[in-house]
């Protein structure tokens, strides 16, 4: 510093870029930004925005329309975009006459999800068909090898589901996991109690009930008497040989305990079997007794 020296600071507000929205047909749909205003003439709409500024787009479809799809600096067929802008962007969207049917598969399971009525594009666990108004569809759902069906939610409800594509429509299926993380065990003449729960393991053969697994390990031949008692439940007994929750099925018995009760009367050689307990109707809860005795 030799002499007094004058400095000048100019600030600016950043690099302001344009985004430049193409809507296929403005009485089929809208597109709205969750931030600053988008100015529109006809079907082309324009805003301006600062460097880095985070954009989410939303497409929203008038009746009897469903979005196609988005395109330019957007893509695929998700109601909403997101965008940063750091250079000028252009996005389109398409608006079709019809309705769309989303299937989503959840739960702890798996199964596959079908309509009767057109076909079903896939991503993940979501699927889409496109349908004409007041087409009838039914949507078929099937579990699994380890896993069972527990019904609709949303547009449909229980094991069936039939629709009339008048509006767009949503539906979920459930399938829950019928493999436990293990099994109890069990012997001659000491009985065992329980009870079915929500977060009980799925029957592998009752479609939709609780159940639970035994281990009963046998040394020498014996005849033996299995009988499951419920008073909130009309139960169910499967006997199978082996270990293991999906064994092979040796008998299976629903009232003859007396009542709603179950019983099993055989005579079964050494080795190890596997009980289960469950109960006839699906999704039953309550407590329970399982005896095994020998004649």
């Amino acid at each position: 510093m030799s002499a007094a020296k004058n400095v000048t600071a100019n600030f600016s507000a950043g690099n302001t870029y344009t985004l430049t929205i193409t809507n296929s047909s403005s009485s089929a749909g809208s597109v709205t930004a969750d931030t600053g205003t988008i100015s529109w003439s006809g079907d082309t709409g324009t805003a301006s925005y600062t460097s880095g500024t985070s954009v989410t787009l939303t497409a929203t479809p008038n009746d009897g329309y469903y979005l196609f799809s988005w395109g330019g600096a957007c893509s695929g067929t998700s109601s909403t975009c997101k965008l940063t802008m750091s250079v000028n962007k252009s996005v389109s969207v398409k608006f079709s006459p019809g309705y769309a049917l989303t299937a989503k598969k959840a739960g702890t399971g798996s199964g596959v999800v079908a309509p009767t009525t057109g076909y079903m594009t896939w991503s993940g666990n979501t699927g889409r068909a496109i349908y004409s108004t007041v087409t009838s569809v039914n949507l078929w759902a099937t579990a699994g090898s380890d896993s069972v069906f527990t019904g609709y939610s949303g547009d449909c409800s229980g094991k069936t589901c039939a629709l009339t594509m008048s509006s767009n429509k949503s539906v979920t299926a459930t399938f829950a996991s019928t493999s436990c993380a293990g099994t109890s065990a069990i012997s001659v003449s000491t009985p065992a109690t329980g009870s079915w729960s929500s977060s009980s393991c799925y029957s592998t053969h009752m479609s939709g009930s609780y159940a639970a697994y035994y281990t009963l390990t046998l040394s020498k031949s014996t005849n033996v008497q299995i009988k499951l008692t419920s008073t909130s439940a009309d139960a169910y007994l499967v006997l199978m040989s082996g270990s293991g929750t999906n064994g092979t099925v040796s008998t299976s018995d629903d009232d003859s305990g007396g009542g709603t009760d179950a019983q099993i009367s055989k005579t079964l050689s050494a080795g190890t079997y596997t009980i289960e307990a469950t109960t006839v109707d699906p999704a039953t809860t309550g407590m329970y007794t399982l005896t095994v005795t020998s004649w």
